[in-house]
């Protein structure tokens, strides 16, 4: 077992992932599992937005199977499939009133080789089709719950039509009011995903992963397990590294591209011992935990190449001091920009302890 990442951590990733579990030299049999907190491994599967999919391979363990443990896990998958369905429908939903208005789109951050479970799916249109593509919607039942610069050179707004998930109209991906790239990068060699037969236009793969980027970077100042999965699968599929670099020097945040792609690259060295193809970079021997909040000087640094003075002091007293206070005070339970969308707080966790089956046969958590 690696020794520098936290149990709970290590645990899930032996579960979840392949390159991880597969390298670690203890096999979960011999780890002693009575040092872990069932309650805590859910809580950190959840703010790691990974807890349908631990849930789905734990339940593969022949050694989980007829368990208290197992019929929480399946009570999660059940509503985590049904969460699965809203999104297909979503995006069936999004996919035929656009086309049928005649409206070019694009599905954002939402497609990903780790099965996941999303409350929203960010979807972008272009800045002179944007009005039309919210009458689209209004027209088809949808309430707008939110409109900002509509039709003006950006736009956003929150579509609404129950019991759809919600939907974030983009006309253009700027956060913290930073433009990160050219409308035409993200809209260039778009590809095609698709989730239960329904088909969805996605970015290109370059452009995915630095969207992406630029949404980890400016948006939350942390990392999840299943963005570091998400991350690292795209990045093992890009061919075009110059066209990602031309776009973060363009629009000034080299700098803070590079350190993160040298987090992402320690990070991936740490946990699999073998250097990724897309950065040098060393393992740093870190203490891992997951969701990894960047810490002070990393996010003044990433900040502090684009920003005033006075907006960096806005932005770390409003939302950084915030979202980290709240994140501790609630037992790293809660995360920013993501609500937990299985209700685990309302579970009672005391029939798992000291039960008769907790530790036979050297039984999980």
């Amino acid at each position: 077992m690696v020794n520098h990442v936290d149990r709970e951590s290590s645990f899930i990733l032996g579960y979840i992932d392949p390159r991880y579990s597969d390298r670690i030299s203890v096999s979960r049999d011999a780890v002693d599992q009575r040092v872990l907190s069932w309650e805590r491994v859910l809580w950190t599967a959840s703010t790691n937005r990974v807890l349908y999919l631990f849930s789905q391979k734990a339940l593969e363990d022949e050694k989980l199977k007829g368990t208290k443990k197992a019929k929480v896990l399946e009570k999660i998958v059940v509503e985590g499939e049904k969460w699965r369905r809203r999104l297909r429908d979503t995006i069936a939903y999004v996919s035929t009133t656009l086309s049928d208005a005649g409206l070019p789109f694009l599905v954002v951050k939402t497609q990903s080789e780790v099965p996941h479970v999303t409350s929203d799916v960010d979807v972008l249109i272009s800045v002179e089709d944007f009005y039309s593509a919210t009458k689209a919607f209004s027209e088809s039942g949808a309430t707008m719950t939110r409109h900002i610069d509509v039709g003006l050179n950006t736009g956003e707004a929150c579509v609404s039509h129950p019991p759809l998930l919600n939907i974030e109209l983009h006309a253009r991906l700027n956060w913290l009011g930073l433009k990160h790239f050219d409308d035409s990068f993200v809209w260039s060699d778009m590809r095609k995903a698709a989730m239960a037969e329904v088909e969805f236009p996605v970015p290109n793969i370059e452009a995915e992963f630095l969207l992406n980027t630029a949404h980890i970077l400016y948006k939350h100042p942390l990392l999840t397990m299943l963005d570091f999965l998400s991350m690292t699968s795209y990045a093992d599929s890009v061919r075009d590294w110059d066209a990602i670099l031309y776009q973060t020097k363009k629009y000034g945040w080299s700098r803070a591209f590079a350190k993160f792609m040298t987090m992402l690259g320690s990070i991936y060295m740490d946990l699999y011992r073998n250097p990724p193809n897309w950065v040098r970079t060393t393992p740093e021997r870190r203490d891992i935990t997951f969701p990894l909040l960047f810490s002070l000087r990393f996010v003044v640094e990433t900040l502090w190449e684009r920003m005033s003075v006075k907006a960096l002091m806005n932005e770390l007293t409003g939302y950084y001091a915030f979202a980290l206070g709240r994140y501790y005070l609630s037992g790293r339970r809660r995360v920013p920009y993501y609500a937990n969308w299985f209700p685990l707080d309302k579970m009672s966790f005391t029939s798992l302890k000291n039960s008769n089956d907790l530790h036979k046969n050297n039984e999980y958590c």
